[in-house]
């Protein structure tokens, strides 16, 4: 026996909804000051691979900065920190070429004639900013651009960082394809930082250590 049985199904269509959310941080003006800022913070400052360790080299990523240091920058040469130019040419010849910037520590300033004095780790390092046009009276002692690194601090949780940057043959390629002898250049760039409370809600403690050592053999012959 056969016979063919029709249903009539009803379809209701759902609501189609769409939402679109669009969020951004408003960019702080600031209407008190001619200065033009740009602000490196703690996550650019952790998270991209700066090989000379050095806070100062961050200065680079503004589009008003340009390098006059001409030797490769590394943790403890003071005189790249100092020797770019802000907003505008201030050179001179030699080895006075740049340093016509301030370089600030917490407020301090920290160069010495056309070099900076010292380069924090940057583990320890909560902000760095560069400014140019820095024409406001609390900023004086220069003729270029201001460069302001703000530290970390303890606080009532323990907290630390270890870091590691390295140069070892064994993990890159072949440097001589042909006699296959390894590559005696190495380079080591460590540290470690840590802050706790020493009395909670009251004092606290902050520590950091940074160490550089590298081997980099040169030959050369004369007459």
């Amino acid at each position: 026996m056969r016979g063919d049985v029709a249903v009539d199904a009803v379809l209701q269509p759902s609501s189609v909804s769409e939402q679109i959310v669009v969020s951004e941080t408003p960019v702080a003006v600031q209407f008190t000051t001619s200065s033009i800022e740009t602000i490196i913070d703690s996550k650019m400052l952790s998270e991209l691979p700066i090989l000379a360790r050095n806070p100062f080299s961050l200065a680079l990523l503004d589009t008003s900065v340009v390098n006059r240091y001409p030797h490769e920058r590394n943790p403890f040469y003071l005189y790249s920190s100092s020797q770019i130019d802000i907003g505008g040419t201030t050179t001179t010849s030699g080895i006075n070429a740049g340093g016509q910037n301030d370089l600030l520590l917490d407020g301090t300033p920290i160069q010495l004639g056309n070099k900076g004095s010292y380069a924090p780790p940057m583990d320890a390092v909560q902000e760095f900013s560069v400014q140019q046009t820095s024409v406001d009276a609390e900023f004086g002692h220069s003729a270029g651009g201001i460069m302001s690194v703000s530290m970390k601090s303890g606080a009532n949780d323990l907290w630390g960082t270890l870091s590691y940057f390295g140069r070892n043959p064994r993990s890159n390629a072949v440097s001589k394809a042909l006699s296959r002898t390894s590559n005696t250049v190495r380079n080591h760039v460590y540290g470690f930082s840590a802050g706790g409370p020493i009395r909670r809600n009251r004092l606290f403690n902050f520590a950091t250590f940074k160490r550089w050592t590298t081997r980099d053999p040169r030959e050369y012959v004369g007459t």
